[in-house]
């Protein structure tokens, strides 16, 4: 098989990332995430390459001071970051009495976001958006994100609208589509879907089924609704995970 065929959904996710958060060229995109996630290699490295963006890596590991002193020294337009570094970041700002200067763009994914944190962003940093994206490892990984321009509480309290070529649904526990606006499984088909893990066909046929078109489906774990307006919210998770840190 062809490296173009088996990159196909990565370079391809990149691409309508950027895309969906409207980066430019003449942005400076500051991204303190690892190249070993796939938040940071695909939507941040590969979405300003793609973009032709200047991409900033502020330090070897993350450092909120590093990215605090970055701020006063260059035009950031962009940041990437999980939750945790944005925390970080408003905390020694606030001590600092610094704020970003020319930040246009915050988007925040890699786990929950709290509508909480999407406010001190804006309060603090002063962007003209937040983004919020959601997706997977398996998924290559972006599969939602907050349409630009969509600034309200009720938008910013979702996952955001299902990206191009990207197909969801939300079913209950016996695999049929629930209702619109009812509490179910989110589903993910499409470009973005992984083939499967490496040397790994029982957890593949876990989490990748096919339905009665014969098209394959990725079961997310994540509990879900999509409204009307066509906006996705996680609700909770369907499998139990214990994150353990030290």
């Amino acid at each position: 098989m062809s490296p173009r065929c088996v990159y196909r959904n990565v370079v391809n996710n990149s691409h309508f990332f950027s895309r969906a958060c409207d980066i430019q060229p003449s942005d400076i995109i500051c991204s303190p995430l690892p190249l070993c996630h796939s938040f940071g290699l695909v939507c941040a490295f590969l979405g300003s390459f793609i973009r032709g963006s200047l991409i900033v890596f502020p330090s070897e590991k993350f450092s909120a001071d590093t990215l605090v002193d970055l701020f006063q020294d260059r035009d950031i337009t962009v940041i990437y970051g999980v939750p945790t570094m944005f925390f970080a970041v408003l905390e020694k700002s606030q001590r600092r009495s610094h704020k970003p200067r020319s930040l246009v763009k915050a988007i925040v994914g890699g786990a929950p976001v709290p509508y909480a944190l999407i406010t001190q962003i804006f309060q603090e940093m002063r962007p003209q958006y937040v983004l919020n994206g959601y997706g997977m490892t398996e998924t290559s990984p972006a599969t939602f994100v907050t349409p630009l321009g969509h600034c309200s509480e009720s938008s910013l309290k979702t996952i955001g609208k299902v990206m191009p070529h990207t197909n969801a649904k939300i079913v209950d526990r016996d695999g049929r589509i629930v209702q619109q606006g009812e509490k179910g499984e989110l589903c993910i088909s499409g470009l973005p879907l992984q083939k499967g893990y490496w040397e790994d066909e029982e957890k593949t046929s876990e989490i990748m089924k096919r339905d009665a078109d014969g098209v394959s489906w990725l079961h997310t774990g994540d509990e879900a609704i999509i409204g009307e307006d066509e906006h996705c919210t996680i609700t909770g998770r369907i499998k139990d995970i214990i994150i353990r840190g030290k």
